[in-house]
């Protein structure tokens, strides 16, 4: 039975997540912990947390306990104009990002 990519045949026939512990490579930015782990997946693999060595992205910064920090804790900046995101930020619809956006037509 072939039961896909990051899955394996169990004892009675059903198809089960191939544990990381067991040798299914998390994805960068996670680590291999349990599935039962605040946060894992399937496989096991859980975010790091930007107080544990993960760097948040351009634009975000490490803040904790905030309920609106991703899965490694980071927060997006909040603005109404570019000068107040970190270098290089552009402010869009309140939010600090890396690049401008982009405006598209509705779709018919």
């Amino acid at each position: 039975m072939d039961c896909g990519d990051g899955m394996r045949c169990a004892a009675d026939g059903a198809c089960e997540p191939i544990p990381c512990s067991e040798g299914f490579a998390c994805v960068d930015g996670t680590r291999c912990e349990t599935p039962a782990s605040a946060g894992a997946d399937v496989h096991g693999c859980a975010p790091i947390g930007c107080t544990e060595g993960f760097t948040c992205p351009a634009q975000t910064a490490c803040v904790t306990g905030d309920p609106s920090a991703d899965a490694h804790g980071c927060v997006r900046g909040t603005c109404d104009m570019d000068s107040e995101c970190t270098t290089g930020g552009y402010c869009v619809e309140s939010f600090c990002y890396p690049e401008l956006g982009r405006c598209l037509m509705p779709s018919a």
